[in-house]
């Protein structure tokens, strides 16, 4: 969704003459902004769940006798691991739209300088 909205605007800005690129420029960096605010906010829920989830797991496990800190600790590191493994791919997916975006970007402000 974010992919296609950035490439609609780059190619509206690019598109109209009253523009100017000093616009474009301003624009382009508000919208940058606003997808590195939700980014950040991604991880802040990232953080947040986890660490309810952990508090939760460790509540849980320390309560029961019958655990074993053998597999509470596999447990955990599998949970840490499923998390982690989460993150990596928000993280990917971040740059990859982001460096897609600014690729264009770059070409189409070239080709407009041009």
């Amino acid at each position: 969704f974010f992919s296609s909205l950035m490439m609609a605007f780059i190619n509206q800005a690019m598109g109209a003459i009253n523009l100017g690129l000093r616009g474009y420029f301003s624009l382009f960096s508000k919208l940058w902004i606003a997808t590195l605010d939700m980014f950040r906010g991604s991880l802040n829920d990232y953080y947040a769940f986890f660490s309810r989830l952990m508090m939760a797991f460790i509540k849980g496990a320390l309560g029961l006798v019958r655990i074993g800190l053998e597999g509470y600790f596999r447990t955990f590191r599998y949970l840490w691991e499923i998390t982690l493994a989460a993150l990596l791919s928000i993280l990917k997916a971040y740059f990859r739209f982001f460096s897609s975006n600014m690729r264009y970007f770059i070409q189409m402000s070239i080709g407009a300088i041009k």
